[in-house]
């Protein structure tokens, strides 16, 4: 794992977390190291990215949320601050793709605070990623998720050492389905509008912490409710067992129908330069540094985690429901870092255990097919 220079490592922990393959807010993840999964939290869950809690390159997943950071790497890619993180989160002031230069002069500026990011610039991180879930039948829903967001650095937040990451992201998600002779049924489209924020104490300790957090609006806009407004988040501890080992523990509220808090523990271990190992629950990843092709890193990696979010909508009879869709993913791909640290991946899976819930009328809650999954993103 690559580290800006003098800044000292702790395998899963990276400094802030980035939201963001896999996920929503979650677990740490390195967002200066080649092969990271995570974008920006949104986090997603355990682990960083992020912004829905889980697994995550470009981790939200808690938004992985936040996916884990460490965010997905979709937090470090966990893409995932948050690892949703995802988007592991690592200090430093690098140089950034522009060199010295600031486009802000006056020193008194509130802006200038956010200059010594990793491109030196206020907005950091910027990211689009899409998964897709495939369902044709009466007891399937055909998913398209669109996720934009980007990241601000608060360097040496309250003279910690460690900067804050907040990270601003929008899904818009496309639903198809469930098909009569089903009684259940969803709109055709519903949003997740949520800011994340994430911080570590400093790395260069043999233990410390770690919080994310988000909150936002998950809705079809054609209703709001207090359940429309949720908070998500993750609290972690970690301890260095090794210099190439860490420990992590703590608990991820989800805040969902069906799960709102459970534990998250486990090891971040780099036994070489190339292997990665994440034996975290509940977003594991293990990757491989593969051979660089000219100026392109490549990783390849598996991973698996929990899918899906809650959000509040309007049912077709009129009254107003909250509904949880949700499933286990299991997935292979392969993450690229190239020109002036343009980052991406690709991955493809299976779905399964997924289900429809409904808070107002539970007894319409159904379990859906299996399904392949196929997710993709960039960050820049």
């Amino acid at each position: 794992m690559q580290v800006p220079p003098g800044q000292p490592t702790v395998p899963g922990i990276s400094g802030p977390p980035v939201l963001g393959p896999g996920a929503s807010l979650g677990v740490p993840i390195d967002p200066y190291a080649p092969g990271t999964q995570g974008f920006a939290p949104g986090y997603p869950p355990p682990g960083y990215g992020q912004p829905g809690m889980g697994y995550q390159p470009y981790q939200p997943q808690y938004g992985y949320p936040p996916p884990s950071y460490g965010v997905p790497n979709y937090g470090t890619p966990n893409y995932g601050t948050p690892n949703y993180g995802a988007p592991n989160y690592n200090g430093g002031q690098p140089q950034g793709v522009f060199g010295g230069y600031s486009p802000y002069a006056n020193t008194n500026d509130w802006l200038n605070q956010f200059e010594n990011g990793r491109y030196l610039r206020v907005v950091q991180e910027v990211h689009y990623r899409h998964t897709w879930l495939e369902g044709s039948e009466s007891a399937e829903v055909d998913v398209h998720d669109a996720e934009i967001g980007f990241t601000l650095n608060w360097p040496n937040f309250l003279g910690s050492g460690e900067p804050l990451q907040l990270s601003p992201t929008f899904i818009f998600h496309f639903w198809d389905g469930p098909q009569p002779p089903s009684a259940a049924d969803l709109p055709s489209r519903a949003y997740s509008a949520f800011l994340a924020a994430a911080w570590s104490t400093p790395t260069n300790q043999n233990f410390g912490g770690e919080i994310v957090s988000s909150v936002g609006v998950y809705t079809d806009f054609n209703t709001f409710t207090t359940k429309s407004l949720r908070v998500k988040g993750s609290g972690l501890g970690w301890v260095r067992l090794t210099p190439n080992m860490t420990a992590k523990f703590g608990v991820s509220y989800l805040n969902r129908l069906d799960v709102k808090l459970f534990p998250a523990a486990g090891l971040f271990w780099e036994p070489t330069d190339r292997w990665n190992l994440e034996l975290f629950f509940p977003s594991p990843k293990i990757s491989y540094k593969l051979q660089q092709i000219g100026n392109t890193e490549l990783t390849g990696y598996v991973t698996a985690g929990y899918g899906g979010d809650s959000w509040t909508i309007q049912r077709t009879a009129g009254f107003s429901d909250q509904i949880d869709l949700i499933d286990i993913r299991v997935l292979a791909g392969i993450e690229f870092v190239g020109f002036r640290g343009l980052r991406g991946f690709f991955e493809a899976g299976y779905a399964f255990d997924r289900e429809l819930l409904y808070r107002a009328t539970p007894a319409q809650s159904i379990r859906l097919s299996d399904s392949a999954i196929l997710r993709a993103g960039f960050l820049f």
